[in-house]
C-alpha cells in the first residue's frame, strides 16, 4: 500500500514540475522550451547527418563549398557547421567532450553563387537558443556564401549585418560567421592570410568599410531599464547622438566603438542623416553608474 501511496504522490510531483515549468506564466519563455523539445528529439537525427556529411566530404576531396566550417580558426570546443551536397548541413551550437548541442540541421534546397538555402527540421521561428541568458537565433534557413582570398565562410542570412560589422571592427569576421576549417597534407590546420574586403553580395558592400570611420559623442540620454527581457537584471540601454553620418558612409545598423581606459562599449547606429547618427547602446553591461557611461566628446569609430 505504501508503495501504491509513493506511486502516486511521485506522478503528481511530476505533473507539477511539468506544469511550472511549462504551463506557468512566468516560467521559461514558450519559444525556448519548444526549441529545447525539438533539439532533443532531433539529436539523433542530426549525428546520423553528421556522420553521412563527413563521408561525403572525404569522399569529395577538394570541393568549393562542401567542408567543416568552425566561427574561429582557434575554436575546436564550440560551435560547428558541416555541411555537403547530399546529404545537407547540419549546424552544432556546441559539440565537444562527448557532449552537443544541435542548432539544426536539414536537406539543402538550392545552391548558387550567393547562397546555399536548406530546408530545416527545426522551424527557425523556435531555434532560439538561451545560454546564461543570452538568446539569440542559431541558424536560419539561407547561408550567405564569402569569399575573402583563399578564405571560404559561410554566414547566417540573418548574421550578415553582424559579420560585416565584424570586419569592419576586427578585421575579421570569423566570430559571427563560420570559416571552412583547412589542412595541408600532414593534417596540420592552414590559416589563410587575407587583405583587402571579403566578397559578399551586392547589397551588403556598402557595410563593409575601406578605413575606419571615427565621430564624436556629441550627446547622451540617461540610462533606460529594458523590462521583460530579464526579471534578475534587466539590460540598461543608453541613447546617443554621434556628429557623423550618411556623407561619412556610416548607416544604419553599423556599430560605433568607443575605449576609455579599462571601459568600453559599443552603440549601434539606429538612424543616420548627412552630418550626423542616432545610437543605441549594445549589450547588457550598462549601469546607472555615472563614470561608466562615455562623456560627451568620446571618440568613437567603426575599427581598430
Amino acid at each position: 500500500m505504501k508503495s501504491v501511496y509513493f506511486t502516486a504522490w511521485s506522478l503528481l510531483a511530476l505533473q507539477l514540475v511539468v506544469f511550472a515549468v511549462f504551463c506557468w506564466p512566468d516560467g521559461p519563455d514558450w519559444r525556448f522550451k519548444i526549441a529545447f523539445g525539438l533539439r532533443i528529439d532531433q539529436d539523433a537525427a542530426a549525428s546520423a547527418r553528421s556522420e553521412a556529411i563527413r563521408s561525403e566530404i572525404d569522399a569529395l576531396g577538394d570541393h568549393d563549398w562542401a567542408g567543416v566550417y568552425r566561427p574561429d580558426f582557434n575554436c575546436w570546443d564550440g560551435p560547428l557547421l558541416e555541411i555537403a551536397p547530399e546529404n545537407g548541413v547540419v549546424a552544432w551550437d556546441w559539440r565537444a567532450c562527448g557532449n552537443s548541442w544541435i542548432g539544426n540541421h536539414g536537406e539543402i534546397l538550392n545552391v548558387s553563387e550567393e547562397r546555399i538555402e536548406f530546408v530545416p527540421v527545426i522551424d527557425p521561428e523556435f531555434d532560439v537558443f538561451d545560454w546564461g541568458g543570452s538568446r539569440r537565433p542559431t541558424l536560419d534557413s539561407v547561408l550567405v556564401r564569402v569569399r575573402w582570398c583563399d578564405r571560404r565562410y559561410l554566414v547566417a542570412g540573418s548574421h550578415m549585418l553582424a559579420f560585416c560589422n565584424d570586419v569592419n571592427w576586427m578585421g575579421d569576421g570569423s566570430f559571427v560567421g563560420f570559416v571552412r576549417d583547412v589542412r595541408d597534407a600532414d593534417g596540420v590546420q592552414c590559416i589563410p592570410p587575407v587583405s583587402g574586403l571579403p566578397e559578399v553580395p551586392e547589397e551588403w558592400r556598402p557595410y563593409l568599410l575601406d578605413r575606419p570611420v571615427e565621430a564624436t559623442l556629441v550627446s547622451i540620454d540617461p540610462p533606460r531599464e529594458l523590462a521583460g527581457i530579464s526579471r534578475v537584471h534587466p539590460p540598461i540601454r543608453v541613447t546617443a547622438r554621434a556628429d557623423r553620418g550618411r556623407a561619412s558612409g556610416l548607416l544604419p545598423g553599423m556599430n560605433l566603438h568607443w575605449e576609455r581606459g579599462d571601459l568600453g562599449g559599443s552603440f549601434e547606429i539606429t538612424s543616420v542623416d548627412d552630418n550626423g547618427c542616432s545610437l543605441e547602446s549594445i549589450g547588457d553591461d550598462w549601469t546607472n553608474a555615472p563614470d561608466r557611461l562615455p562623456p560627451i566628446g568620446t571618440r568613437l569609430s567603426t575599427g581598430r
